[in-house]
């Protein structure tokens, strides 16, 4: 895959409103748990959770357990070439 397409999916992933908000948040926060997503985007937890799996599938952010809690952050480098990532 090359890097115009791997970011082509990036983008695909974050094409959705609410992933980019949750994007946007966590460019903001250094790190959110689901609760506090829940809250930002107003969607129940089930769906904001879903919406997590996409974007760390696509390598955009990573997840951190900590107890019981799933912590989430940007990922600064790019999941297809190992650079800094373009829209971070």
């Amino acid at each position: 895959m090359s890097l115009r397409s791997a970011c082509s999916e990036c983008f695909r992933i974050l094409s959705v409103p609410t992933r980019m908000k949750i994007y946007e948040h966590l460019g903001k926060a250094t790190k959110s748990n689901v609760t506090e997503l829940v809250g930002i985007v107003k969607l129940k937890q089930p769906t904001v959770s879903y919406h997590l799996k996409e974007m760390e599938g696509a390598g955009l952010v990573q997840s951190q357990r900590s107890g019981k809690e799933v912590f989430y952050k940007i990922s600064g480098k790019c999941p297809y070439d190992n650079i800094e990532c373009v829209l971070k």
